[in-house]
Parts: structure tokens; sequence; C-alpha cells
């Protein structure tokens, strides 16, 4: 709890240097080689800062795997490190990591739902991600994101990977506030 408290009391004091904002939208997740697989979208919501070209967000999100036999839903809490380039007053790229940590997840199979639980705690529920996407600026205050994030390593960097078979997609859009 005291984590949390620190985190929201870092991205509200920046608000005297900086924007802060809210955002919500959908996430896409695919995995490589899934067989029978169905449109698998879930939620994102969270908050973000505009430190010029820095951004920081915390973030929820849900990653849903969806197959004619089972869908399996995982929600997480993202803090992601983000960096800006603008090509043009409306138009950037985005680059940066982002830490996951693993709050619960559930599977469906013929209309029964099992709540999953881990084993582990702690850093051991943390993922490690590479965030790459765009960022299009409709007015001072609304922002679009579209952003691909790939999963690269878990815990303290255990099992660095670069070919894993998951991949996420999030769109969303976000509100500045002080315009």
């Amino acid at each position: 709890m005291k984590k949390i408290l620190l985190l929201l009391f870092v991205f509200i004091s920046t608000q005297v240097f900086s924007q802060f904002g809210v955002k919500g939208g959908v996430t896409y997740t695919g995995l490589n080689n899934i067989t029978n697989s169905e449109l698998s979208i879930g939620l994102s919501a969270g908050v973000f800062v505009n430190l010029e070209s820095f951004k920081p967000e915390l973030n929820f999100y849900q990653q849903t795997y969806a197959s004619t036999y089972a869908t399996y839903n995982t929600n997480y809490l993202n803090l992601s490190a983000n960096y800006e380039l603008l090509i043009t007053d409306a138009l950037g790229l985005i680059g940066g990591l982002g830490w996951d940590y693993w709050l619960s997840s559930s599977m469906k199979i013929n209309g029964t739902t099992t709540t999953i639980n881990s084993g582990n705690s702690g850093i051991d529920n943390l993922m490690w991600n590479l965030n790459f996407g765009v960022a299009y600026y409709i007015s001072d205050a609304i922002i679009m994101d579209l952003r691909y994030t790939k999963p690269v390593a878990n815990g303290l960097l255990e099992n660095f990977r670069l070919d894993s078979g998951i991949y996420g997609t999030v769109l969303t859009v976000g509100y500045l506030f002080g315009y």
C-alpha cells in the first residue's frame, strides 16, 4: 500500500511541472501458434504524466486469450517509462520499458469460470515489456496512442528472451488536464 501511495504522490506532485491525464481503451493480446483462436479483446485504463518527451504512466489492463474452447483473462497493473519523439506537432513515436505486475487470472471453459491464484508473490509476479508505438494529438488536450508491447523477461530479468510467443496491442484515448 505504501508503494502505491508513493507512486500516486510522484504522479500528482509532477503536476506542478507537467500535464497530468487519464486514459482508457482496449487491448488485443495475441499468441503465436494458437489454434482455433477468436478475437481477444480486453480493457485498459490509467493515468499518465506528460513531462516533455518523458511519458510515465500507471495502467490497469486485461490480457484476454480466447479460443473456441476456452477464454483466459489476466489482469495486470502496469508501470511504463516511455519516451516520445515528435515527428510533427500532432504525431509522435513512442518507445520504452514497461513493468507489469500480475493481479489475477480466470479461465472459462464450457460456462464454468475458475479463478487462478499464483503460488508466487512479490517480484515473481513481475513481467518486463518493451513498448513501441505512435501517438496522435487530436487536440492539445486529447491524445490517441496505439502501442505494441512485447514481454521480454520475468522477475529480476529471469528468462530474458525476445522470441516469446505473446504480444499485445493497446489502443487508448487520453485527456490531459489543464487545457
